[in-house]
């Protein structure tokens, strides 16, 4: 996804060509391209998992709140955090997806 998005500043081969299609640029085209793969890939896992499992109802709950993050994130106002804000929120962020993916998959034993 991140060569779609990003500007040519994604290195390849040792940083000597550098990649990118640039829909950043245009940012709700990015929006809508970013959620439109994450459904997919969404779709893709579900299809491929047992669908009337009481771990898809979890999982849908996981991609609710991953949507929900990630749209708010794309509107939140730009402000230049400090390296304490950055290191707390990925911190908790990292946390707290880990501890959603372990509830999902704890039915599965």
């Amino acid at each position: 996804m991140d060569i779609i998005v990003h500007i040519n500043n994604i290195p390849l081969l040792f940083n000597k060509y550098k990649v990118g299609f640039g829909l950043w640029n245009y940012p709700f085209a990015s929006l809508r391209t970013e959620i439109i793969l994450l459904g997919l890939g969404s779709l893709i896992y579900l299809w491929n998992d047992n669908l009337f499992s009481r771990k898809h109802f979890r999982t849908l709950i996981f991609l609710i709140l991953v949507l929900f993050v990630y749209i708010g994130s794309y509107f939140a106002p730009a402000v230049e955090p400090s390296a304490l804000q950055i290191a707390l929120t990925s911190l908790t962020l990292y946390t707290s997806i880990t501890g959603l993916g372990w509830w999902i998959e704890r039915e599965n034993k």
